[in-house]
């Protein structure tokens, strides 16, 4: 008598065995690749050979016009050489690496010195960053009554408190006049933050922080020469702000 365990073998269709024998051959070569992928890097990383890297996407050109650098968040001498001109957003992380680790280096080399405008531009990413529209306006209510940096180090001091009641928190701490800055709040400034998203839709900038550097023009705009992105250290941003303020190209019309 034929056992069950055979009957069940020999009952099992020519085709899902061919399956079978294609899944394990499957598996058997991305075990290789996986294994070759992992000797590979390896070998890379104690030989010091580069790894592969993808080609980066060819950047935006640069603007054929002056950018306006505004006036109620900007920083620097009005004689100085250079403007940078910074796209943000109060809930990115990486821009607020940036104005912890690198703004204050900028500061205290160029801008007290008189050799480096800076100025702050909004470029909430609410699809991501839903809290960063309103912070967006808080910083300009802020600014309408003298205290758009401050504010601005307030709120990338901590980008995850960005509730109305954080901001109203930050205003008080500020001694901001709160009943003014409230009313503020209800959308005075959303024109202000809609001017600059469609600027850097213009300039087609997608991404935070985004900077640009260039010549301070005495119309208060910026002849921009250099286009840069990420949480620029302070070393490689003190290095990109000194080829800059050597480049020929700074000459004021």
């Amino acid at each position: 008598m034929q056992s069950f365990t055979t009957s069940m073998k020999h009952s099992v269709p020519r085709w899902r065995q061919w399956l079978d024998v294609i899944a394990t051959l499957g598996m058997i070569i991305a075990s290789g690749v996986f294994v070759w992928a992992v000797i590979t890097a390896r070998t890379a990383a104690e030989t010091g050979e580069p790894r592969p890297v993808r080609p980066e996407r060819p950047r935006p050109p640069l603007p054929d016009r002056g950018v306006a650098m505004p006036k109620g968040s900007t920083i620097g001498a009005a004689t100085a050489q250079v403007g940078v001109l910074v796209y943000s957003d109060f809930e990115c992380p990486y821009c607020a690496r940036f104005a912890r680790d690198t703004m204050p280096t900028l500061v205290r080399d160029y801008v007290d010195r008189g050799r480096v405008a800076l100025a702050f531009k909004h470029l909430p990413l609410e699809a991501i960053h839903p809290r960063a529209r309103k912070a967006a306006e808080a910083a300009e209510c802020a600014g309408e009554q003298g205290r758009f940096w401050q504010m601005h180090d307030l709120l990338f001091a901590l980008p995850r408190a960005l509730q109305p009641s954080d901001l109203n928190s930050k205003a008080a701490r500020l001694g901001i006049d709160r009943l003014s800055f409230s009313r503020c709040l209800d959308g005075e400034m959303a024109v202000r933050v809609d001017n600059d998203l469609e600027e850097a839709r213009e300039l087609m900038v997608s991404g935070t922080p985004t900077f640009f550097f260039g010549a301070l023009q005495r119309d208060g705009t910026i002849r921009v020469i250099r286009r840069e992105s990420g949480a620029i250290p302070p070393k490689a941003f003190s290095k990109i702000l000194d080829e800059v303020l050597g480049s020929k190209t700074n000459i004021k019309d």
